[in-house]
């Protein structure tokens, strides 16, 4: 099993564009319009739900996309716990959610027939009615909260497969068999893992996502055995079983499977034929560290999604079809992570991709709290680095690790050195300064994320609900400037030896 741990960085930033809306002409009517629909959601979320798929079922997104849906996305970002009325619910929230997915489902389905424009306005929607469903499912769930770092993901209940292990995903009856949800041939999975990595990926990009990595689904045609083909910074592409898949230190996973059935199932037989030619060649398919998504002898997990479906329609159905922009413009950081301004395949764009049905969605409720954290800390950080002119700072470990990684053609002394370093499962084409750069946001990632949980624990205690991103948001600008005044006049700091302005 491979797991999505801190070596996973960035690379699936070639798997956001900028999230956009009209500004109102009577700014005043619209706070006023917005006030009277968080007090209508907040009194009955259900029914609101309910308004939305109807207006939809009319085939009027088009239209709903102008004012409406722009409105209802500045809504959703003043939900908050302790906006929510818990009474209500704990006794509606599990119907809400269930609402709530068919909200989703039925904007999906109204993709082909509405413009580029329109999908684009959807982004921040999903991403903030999702955020929503997660405040809503912590409450009706009442799962412990856990931290990601505590869990051994080699030994939990499969996600989806083992079904009544977690709380419930959503689906339609139809993708359903009396053993639970059916996955088929040429689905795009979209998963999220725990890592700061992942949280880095999901906050890089100016439409920002709640996932972070892809997985194609592979099914041999009359066949039931499933796998997965992915590609990791460790391992280059190769299949993996459905269960280690699932279960590989996620925190949410989504499906998105093609409308065209048929060219699924053929995109599944040339990406896995693709696969097994290079495996029997002896030259496998290596990670794309240059993120070149024209160039197949080389893939990250977003290239496995774009070449299966590329080849399988004689590249009549490229993916992405709206692609995204990188947010970070920093020449700093972009060189240190290794990413290249401009647009990119995101997560999101599968999210209003066309030729793509939404049709399941999972979540682990006891780790969204954490994801949350890392997610606010990851934003933060590159905000530091943008506007701040931060910098990240060598420690001893940082140097060893790149002293190390200049020895590793050197087998003697690379058999030596790798394991306790733990960089013996790594591909040794990737850049060095990339490797650096993950050990250096960890180690900052690890003090906020600390410093974080403390405070939301605090706030949860105090208020009977944890922090918002906003209150995370504010905690995080606050703890800064009091580190750095700390630092400035004793040297002494949390974490500003490790992240500064020179």
């Amino acid at each position: 099993m491979i797991l999505r741990n801190t070596m996973v960085l960035i690379g699936s930033l070639g798997l956001a564009s900028c999230a956009f809306w009209n500004q109102p002409s009577h700014p005043n009517r619209q706070i006023q319009n917005i006030n009277t629909s968080l007090e209508r959601f907040t009194a009955n979320p259900v029914g609101w739900a309910d308004e939305l798929i109807a207006t939809q079922l009319g085939g009027n997104l088009e239209s709903y996309c102008k004012i409406d849906v722009p409105q209802q996305t500045q809504m959703l970002t003043l939900v908050d716990f302790d906006t929510l009325n818990k009474s209500m619910i704990e006794a509606s929230g599990v119907e809400f959610l269930k609402k709530s997915f068919l909200v989703k489902r039925t904007m999906n389905a109204n993709l082909p027939i509405v413009s580029k424009e329109c999908r684009q306005i959807l982004v921040p929607f999903f991403r903030e009615l999702r955020q929503v469903e997660d405040y809503i499912g912590e409450l009706v769930y009442k799962e412990n909260d856990r931290n990601a770092s505590d869990i051994d993901f080699t030994k939990v209940p499969v996600p989806i497969i083992d079904e009544r292990a977690y709380s419930p995903y959503q689906t339609v009856p139809e993708y359903r068999n009396q053993k639970g949800f059916v996955f088929e041939a040429g689905d795009v999975v979209l998963t999220r893992g725990v890592s700061f990595s992942s949280s880095t990926i999901s906050q890089a990009t100016d439409d920002r996502t709640h996932f972070s990595h892809g997985v194609f689904i592979h099914k041999e045609a009359g066949k039931d055995k499933l796998q997965t083909i992915e590609s990791y910074l460790q391992t280059g592409t190769r299949f993996y079983s459905i269960e280690d898949a699932m279960k590989n230190e996620n925190v949410r996973i989504a499906v998105f499977r093609p409308r065209d059935r048929a060219l699924g199932q053929k995109a599944s037989d040339m990406m896995a034929k693709k696969l097994n030619d290079a495996n029997q060649a002896g030259t496998g398919i290596p990670y794309d560290y240059s993120m070149d998504l024209k160039d197949y002898s080389k893939m990250t997990c977003a290239e496995i999604i774009i070449a299966s479906y590329d080849w399988a329609s004689n590249g009549t159905l490229m993916i992405p079809e709206q692609s995204s922009k990188v947010r970070i413009t920093s020449p700093y950081f972009l060189k240190k992570i290794n990413v290249k301004p401009g647009a990119t395949f995101s997560p999101v764009n599968m999210e209003i991709d066309s030729r793509f049905e939404f049709v399941m969605e999972w979540r682990d409720y006891s780790i969204v709290r954490d994801q949350r954290q890392k997610d606010m800390i990851a934003k933060k950080i590159i905000e530091w680095i943008e506007n701040e002119k931060y910098l990240l700072k060598g420690t001893l470990t940082t140097v060893g690790i790149k002293a190390a990684w200049s020895l590793r053609k050197v087998p003697l002394i690379w058999n030596i050195i790798s394991k306790p370093l733990k960089l013996d499962n790594i591909q040794k084409d990737m850049p060095a300064e990339f490797l650096v750069t993950v050990a250096q946001l960890r180690n900052v990632g690890q003090v906020l994320l600390s410093a974080t949980k403390k405070a939301d624990e605090k706030h949860k205690k105090e208020y009977g609900y944890p922090m918002s991103e906003k209150k995370l948001l504010t905690f995080l600008e606050q703890f800064r400037l009091q580190d750095k005044a700390r630092f400035e006049k004793y040297g002494r700091a949390s974490f500003h030896h490790l992240l500064r302005a020179n």
